[in-house]
């Protein structure tokens, strides 16, 4: 069950062109391409005909033709053509959804196009001040979507499952304090002396540190993790030899009731023309999700809903999430049912 009216992220733009892209979003085929003008454009990916994907098809201008017996439809989605035919059957159309393109990605709304109100798609660092540069990257996961809102929100597990790539080994006993919004839980954890992760150490890191991570989570399924890392215990007058902040985006998008689309970009504020450096934080960044898949699609497969599961101190941030989620769906679901 999946909260509809509300954004996602349906592709990196850079994925989105003049080929036919088919996406499975919220358990619904979809249809994304851009329009002769580079305006996104997402079409039911189910011909009204006989349920061919439109994806096989092909473009047309703007308009795209099923492949399979001609129907053309136009970015409205309402079919404007079928061949050998002068009469166009009423309701002879497949749904076109509200989208629009910000920063990296390009974000769709499942739900009611009357209530998709565009300056409600998040911006998370073009409106920040100073410059940053952006790593941005995809990752299918064979999990449920909610497994990886657990994940980003209870760090303790990366000192174990990135020991290799980003985590450390001090990385534990944090100070962890949550707050809550309508739509928003939001952890703050800080770990004091710890040794430096691999990743810090390739940013000049070899001595301890200090790491704060501001962990919010948006309903209905991004997670922003902002981390700020300084040198520990500099005496008095003494410069820093090290001080950076970090933007970590995820955008958790279901694909189905067990697999999801994992979009994600490392966002920083230095080294901004270093191309080298943006290769090497691609492939760690690629390598640490990597780390994460294959946890969590073990856990998935794994998963039985009828044993009980143990809740520590550790989990209150993903609980509060679901809780706030669940409140969201079960709201809308009943204003859906009064409208009937």
């Amino acid at each position: 069950m999946f909260l509809r009216n509300a954004w996602y992220v349906a592709a990196e733009g850079r994925e989105v062109g003049r080929t036919l892209l088919h996406r499975r979003l919220l358990d619904e085929p979809v249809l994304l391409y851009r329009g002769e003008d580079g305006a996104p454009v997402a079409l039911a990916d189910r011909c009204c005909h006989r349920h061919a994907p439109l994806s096989k098809g092909l473009l047309e201008g703007d308009r795209v033709r099923c492949g399979y017996h001609g129907f053309l439809y136009e970015p409205s989605g309402v079919c404007v053509e079928i061949p050998d035919r002068d009469r166009i059957p009423p309701g002879a159309r497949v749904r076109s959804y509200p989208v629009c393109e910000r920063e990296d990605w390009i974000w769709i709304w499942m739900g009611d196009p009357a209530r998709a109100d565009a300056s409600l798609v998040p911006t998370y660092y073009t409106n920040r001040p100073g410059r940053w540069k952006s790593v941005p990257g995809y990752l299918p996961v064979a999990s449920s979507y909610l497994l990886l809102v657990d994940n980003l929100l209870d760090l303790s597990h990366v000192s174990f499952v990135h020991a290799n790539t980003i985590g450390s080994r001090d990385d534990k006993n944090p100070e962890l304090v949550w707050d809550r919004g309508d739509r928003w839980v939001r952890g703050t954890r800080t770990v004091r002396g710890m040794a430096p992760s691999p990743r810090q150490m390739q940013d000049g890191a070899d001595f301890p540190i200090d790491q704060t991570k501001i962990m919010t989570y948006t309903a209905p399924a991004d997670v922003f993790i902002d981390i700020w890392t300084r040198e520990a215990s500099v005496p008095a007058g003494q410069a820093m030899r090290h001080d950076t902040t970090q933007l970590i985006l995820d955008f958790l998008t279901p694909e189905t009731a067990t697999t999801a689309h994992y979009f994600w970009s490392n966002v920083r504020n230095y080294k901004l023309d270093d191309d080298a450096y943006s290769t090497y934080v691609d492939r760690l960044m690629v390598r640490a999700f990597e780390e994460d898949r294959a946890m969590l699609e073990a856990q998935q497969a794994n998963s039985d809903p009828r044993l009980p599961m143990i809740d520590v101190v550790g989990d209150s941030g993903s609980l509060q999430a679901r809780r706030l989620l669940d409140r969201l769906i079960a709201e809308e679901q009943r204003l859906a049912s009064a409208a009937a």
